[in-house]
């Protein structure tokens, strides 16, 4: 029999002597009441949340079983591809094994021809090298061959020049030495003192002393040595330098080229720019040897200075063998002409010390 809440409030009891105290049954069946309300709240409450959980269970055993039927789908495809893959790949390694051996006979041929043909070129070009390097060969001997005889002819021709010049050169020494014995007995037998001094840079004496550089030959004398000759510490004598005589030592004095430093220093385009405002004659001279003699002179390298100056040849170094100068007899006519022009300036410098001392002991050159 169902109670409710509402009936049990509403029931009634009878009365009876010395019965239950009413209010307090009246509280106890309010209280049952409530009590039972809740209890039937909670029982609702969890017959629907009963409800729900089958609904929701139902809904996942049809998940479930929908997962099962989607996995052996899943299994039997899988099993299917992979069968099918299985295949596949067999067909494809036994395809590419073919294709494999096909293209490593096709290399194989390729290869023996391409060795074939590049043996054949090698020998072609062994051939023609050996032929090119005969013919190479065959023209160098000819070549050595004719620049041994030109070598030869030319030596010949260098020899009979340097044999004409040593010619020269002694004939020129004996004639230098007799004027020179000659000077020293007109000065032994004139009563005079020995005048003739070293010419000071205020007042000097133009005896007219220039190399012959028309032809590109130097011809250093006795003469050029009497202005040459000076104390080894006097930096500010640029005649020391070959191919320098007076003229072009003031020309660069002129320049502001005083000492072998200063001249060491100035570059060779320069030296010929100053050269040429001084004039045709004073651009012939080469100083391309200067800056070189200048430096030795200025660091006291005298040894080294005359070995490069024997070396020269007109104020410059040879540069091939045909260069060789010559002296011809007009050349020897001109300096012989040169030292006539000394010997009278050097009479008429006697005559006008004629009123000094008597001269000194020692020939003219000794006092100088």
């Amino acid at each position: 029999m169902k109670i409710t809440s509402l009936e049990i409030k509403q029931h009634e009891f009878e009365r009876s002597f010395r019965g239950y105290n009413v209010d307090e049954v009246n509280q106890f069946l309010g209280d049952l009441a409530q009590e039972w309300d809740k209890m039937f709240n909670e029982i609702k409450m969890l017959k629907m949340q009963l409800d729900i959980a089958e609904k929701e269970a139902s809904k996942l055993r049809e998940v479930e079983m929908t997962l099962i039927k989607t996995l052996r789908t899943a299994e039997d495809t899988s099993s299917r591809i992979a069968e099918t893959a299985q295949a596949e790949a067999t067909r494809k390694i036994e395809s590419a094994e073919q294709e494999a051996a096909k293209t490593i006979e096709s290399a194989k041929l390729e290869a023996a021809k391409t060795v074939e043909e590049a043996q054949l070129k090698a020998a072609q070009l062994v051939k023609e090298a050996e032929h090119t390097g005969k013919q190479l060969i065959l023209e160098a001997e000819t070549k050595a061959l004719d620049i041994q005889k030109t070598s030869e002819k030319e030596i010949a021709e260098l020899d009979t020049r340097y044999n004409h010049l040593e010619r020269k050169k002694n004939e020129l020494l004996s004639k230098l030495k007799s004027y020179h014995v000659e000077i020293a007995k007109l000065l032994d037998g004139a009563d005079i003192p020995a005048v003739i001094e070293p010419v000071e840079e205020s007042t000097p004496v133009d005896l007219n002393i220039e190399d012959d550089f028309s032809t590109g030959v130097s011809l250093p004398s006795a003469v050029n040595d009497i202005s040459l000759e000076t104390t080894k510490e006097d930096k500010t004598n640029l005649e020391v330098i070959e191919g320098i005589g007076p003229k072009i030592k003031e020309i660069l004095n002129g320049a502001g080229i005083y000492d072998f430093r200063t001249l060491a220093t100035t570059p060779e385009y320069r030296l010929r720019d100053i050269l040429s405002a001084a004039g045709p004659i004073y651009a012939a001279h080469d100083p391309g040897s200067w800056n070189e003699q200048a430096l030795l002179a200025e660091n006291g390298q005298w040894d080294k200075l005359e070995e490069l100056k024997a070396r020269l040849i007109a104020g410059r170094l040879p540069e091939t063998p045909s260069s060789t100068p010559t002296v011809d007899g007009s050349n020897t006519e001109e300096m012989l002409d040169k030292v006539n022009k000394v010997k009278a300036a050097i009479r008429k410098a006697m005559v006008d010390k004629t009123q000094e001392e008597k001269p000194k002991s020692g020939s003219f050159f000794d006092s100088i």
